[in-house]
């Protein structure tokens, strides 16, 4: 069967609503995100890429890393001819965690140190969760992301919904 002219193709008016129902379904999916758990998410992107240059900067350097995390914030130093110091590299300052984020360290502690040894391997293996504050609560649907540094050296990034 061959179309005619006016026949082959979508009209405007079809398109249009494909274009309208498009975006409101990128609408509700945007407006589904709050702020919180938008921060918790970059915040915790940030963090498992600083902690993977860590362990790089370890394993290239052949000097151990370590990284201080706590409540507050946290900080890497290396360790250099017996003493451990900042690292010059930008992306390895110390950085405080940004307003409106809830920090918790695996087994309620209030401070961890982990240090990367120059084959990239982790002292400890350890879970960092941020979560918006307000929803800090251990449930499953509380919002926030975990990031989790294994033994290995290996940093993931888990939830979205649930730290």
């Amino acid at each position: 069967m061959v179309l005619s002219g006016r026949d082959a193709g979508f009209s405007l008016v079809e398109l249009m609503v494909v274009l309208a129902i498009a975006g409101l379904a990128a609408s509700a999916v945007v407006l589904s995100f709050s702020r919180g758990d938008g921060l918790a998410r970059s915040e915790g992107q940030r963090l498992a890429a600083r902690l993977g240059a860590a362990r790089d900067a370890a394993v290239i350097g052949g000097q151990p890393m370590a990284v201080d995390v706590d409540p507050l914030g946290y900080a890497f130093s290396r360790r250099a001819g017996g003493v451990w110091a900042k690292p010059g590299e930008a992306s390895l300052q110390a950085r405080a965690w940004p307003a409106g984020l809830v920090i918790r360290l695996d087994g309620g502690q209030d401070h961890r140190r982990v240090i990367f040894d120059g084959m990239g391997m982790a002292s400890a293996a350890m879970t960092i969760r941020l979560a918006p504050q307000g929803r800090e609560s251990a449930n499953r649907d509380s919002g926030g992301v975990a990031v989790v540094l294994a033994r290995d050296g290996e940093v993931s990034l888990s939830g979205g919904s649930a730290p």
